[in-house]
């Protein structure tokens, strides 16, 4: 039983780490033919670098902090807009996981801790059945 937990983490690292590797490889694409898209990333992280700044200090203000929300948020959203006006999703550049609610880690985060995706225990109770070859093929 052992054996098995250990090869689905395995099966969900690598399935996480693929959805990621081609999200990677599609915004190198959507870059090359966008050049602004590399500029827009830049503004993002450093007002999401802004962003954590004013959330951490003492002298920050709610207001200041809403207000680089508002223009991340306002970025992010001309992001979206050139990639529809090339031709690509609004969501090209995001990762595509097996299982949107875990995100391919096979767990999913509570207030009481982690507990395993039913995505998880699906493939998990399949792995059993064929191991026990309850299952006809």
């Amino acid at each position: 039983m052992a054996e098995i937990r250990r090869n689905l983490d395995m099966e969900f690292a690598q399935r996480r780490d693929r959805a990621l590797r081609d999200a990677e490889h599609r915004k190198k694409e959507a870059m090359d033919k966008i050049p602004e898209l590399a500029s827009l990333d830049a503004k993002i992280t450093l007002a999401g670098i802004r962003y954590i700044r004013s959330m951490l200090s003492e002298n920050g203000s709610d207001s200041d902090a809403e207000a680089l929300s508002q223009h991340i948020d306002m970025l992010n959203k001309r992001k979206e807009e050139l990639l529809v006006a090339y031709g690509f999703p609004g969501d090209y550049l995001e990762p595509r996981f097996t299982c949107p609610l875990c995100e391919d880690r096979g767990y999913i985060t509570t207030g009481s801790g982690q507990v395993t995706c039913s995505c998880y225990q699906k493939l998990y109770l399949e792995k059993l059945y064929a191991f026990s070859n309850i299952l006809d093929d």
